[in-house]
């Protein structure tokens, strides 16, 4: 076999991987869509099909781990192509619990998750539309490479964390002052503290596209100096 040959086969390997992630991207993007637009609407029917979405998105992430393990052991890869098997390893597993939470989203409106404040209503929508966009941009800038779009999703985990902070508050008003609805607040607070960790798990995505550009850990130095240099893509 020809060394030219080789390379075309790692390299279609490569590119395999890279398309197993977009795949399960899409999937657990489309999931978390679905189950915040059942939680608007309070629709326990449209909430049951969301849940069965689970085992095609474990049947991604069982070939993207096969991949990468098999990537590592034939193939040896080294210098940017070792980070991106790396990248792929951590990132499947972000990926795999966001849809979890979605799912668990799509339970609560399954129970039954009644309206219990207007306002309450519209900071939960709110927030839910915050870290879709996360998911989407986190998502981009993997299969981009794309620093700038890591970078600003890194930045959004404040606000999200801080409006969700609000509506926690909002929750806990409401529990005091309709204490007849105390488990539908419940059932609202479980839903903002889901949101909030796919938000969580939105920017662990984009620090590893960082980890992918530069080769550098971000996890404990967002506000250091990395996020002052120059962005810069792979080609």
């Amino acid at each position: 076999m020809s060394p030219l040959h080789t390379d075309k086969e790692y390299e279609a390997e490569l590119a395999r991987l890279r398309e197993h992630l977009l795949l399960m991207g899409a999937h657990v993007e489309s999931q978390l869509t679905a189950a915040l637009t059942s939680l608007a609407t309070r629709d326990a029917e449209a909430a049951s099909g969301i849940t069965g979405r689970d085992a095609e998105i474990d049947k991604i992430e069982i070939k993207i781990d096969e991949a990468c393990v098999e990537l590592l052991a034939t193939r040896q890869p080294v210098a940017k192509d070792l980070r991106f098997v790396l990248t792929s390893l951590k990132v499947v597993t972000d990926l795999e619990r966001i849809g979890d939470l979605a799912g668990k989203v799509a339970r609560l409106v399954m129970d039954g998750i009644n309206v219990v404040d207007g306002e309450a209503q519209r900071q939960t929508d709110e927030l839910g539309r915050a870290v879709t966009a996360m998911l989407r941009d986190a998502i981009d800038a993997l299969v981009e490479s794309d620093i700038y779009k890591a970078e600003a999703v890194i930045k959004r985990d404040d606000a999200v964390d801080e409006s969700c902070a609000a509506l926690l508050k909002l929750i806990a008003q409401g529990i005091r002052q309709d204490v007849q609805r105390v488990e539908d607040y419940l059932r609202l607070h479980t839903v903002a503290r889901s949101i909030e960790r796919i938000g969580d798990h939105c920017t662990n995505v984009a620090e590893m596209v960082v980890f992918l550009v530069r080769g550098q850990h971000v996890r404990h130095l967002r506000h250091s100096v990395w996020m002052h240099k120059e962005p810069e893509k792979l080609h």
